[in-house]
């Protein structure tokens, strides 16, 4: 998702395509996209807002967080990717509850 400062390109179309993929994993382990801007010159992603989570895996609770965590990349690894970028700030807790990884910029292809 962008903040407003220019994305190289090719960051939104590579995001795009792997939250499309996972769309029957919207609103559970990934956010539903609300929008998108694909001008070559500053494209962006709109996706579910919702409540940050701490950025210190330190501060997540084994019983909470840490499970909810494992619990989302397990299932986009059934879907077939891998999130190579797995930092607390990955993830969010969307208003709805769920526990959602929101950034998709180093996902990848499992290869069989």
């Amino acid at each position: 998702m962008t903040n407003g400062s220019p994305l190289p390109y090719g960051y939104a179309p590579h995001e795009l395509k792997v939250l499309y993929r996972l769309k029957s994993l919207w609103s559970q382990c990934a956010p539903r996209l609300l929008f998108h801007n694909p001008w070559r010159c500053h494209p962006s992603i709109g996706m579910e807002v919702g409540q940050p989570i701490e950025y210190d895996f330190e501060k997540w609770t084994a019983e909470g967080d840490k499970v909810e965590m494992e619990e989302t990349l397990a299932k986009i690894e059934e879907k077939g990717f891998e999130q190579t970028d797995c930092r607390a700030s990955n993830f969010v807790c969307p208003y709805n509850r769920s526990f959602v990884m929101n950034d998709f910029e180093e996902v990848v292809k499992i290869s069989s």
